[in-house]
């Protein structure tokens, strides 16, 4: 019996009963930056949350029958935006982050599209992020915007 590589991962669509699970992910993976980068603030957040996000747009990430992370993406014309990629503390550093990315090139290549997303200056997933060849397109205060493209 082999044992399951610890970058395998299913994607299941989130329904509304896991908006509770999928808030606590977001508090627990991104309190610190958000925190760090303009302060953090339950309410606001928890409005924020359900404003920015429809919980039927998010995509559990499962691993041997686990929640251990949620993607939040959208096609858009010519693109595809990921919003968030969020994994818990203890299955991060472990190249889950970095294979959800490569899994979503392909569709890109196939569209002829690119591949964005944002992201805090503070976030130190922005390395992971230029080490798969995104570059920074645009920033404000606390945000840069992203573009990976196919190399054709």
């Amino acid at each position: 019996m082999s044992t399951p590589s610890p970058t395998s991962y299913t994607l299941e669509r989130a329904t509304d009963a896991d908006r509770d699970w999928l808030f606590a992910l977001y508090e627990t993976t991104m309190r610190g930056i958000i925190d760090d980068a303009v302060g953090w603030n339950d309410h606001a957040q928890q409005i924020r949350f359900d404003e920015s996000y429809r919980v039927s747009q998010f995509e559990l990430v499962i691993q041997n029958e686990v929640r251990v992370g949620a993607l939040y993406r959208a096609a858009h014309q010519n693109r595809l935006h990921i919003s968030l990629i969020l994994i818990l503390p203890p299955h991060q550093g472990r190249s889950l982050g970095t294979h959800i990315i490569e899994n979503s090139q392909p569709h890109c290549l196939e569209q002829d599209s690119t591949l964005t997303l944002s992201t805090f200056k503070n976030n130190p997933a922005l390395r992971l992020y230029q080490r798969l060849g995104f570059e920074v397109t645009g920033e404000d205060e606390h945000f840069f915007d992203m573009t990976w493209k196919p190399q054709l």
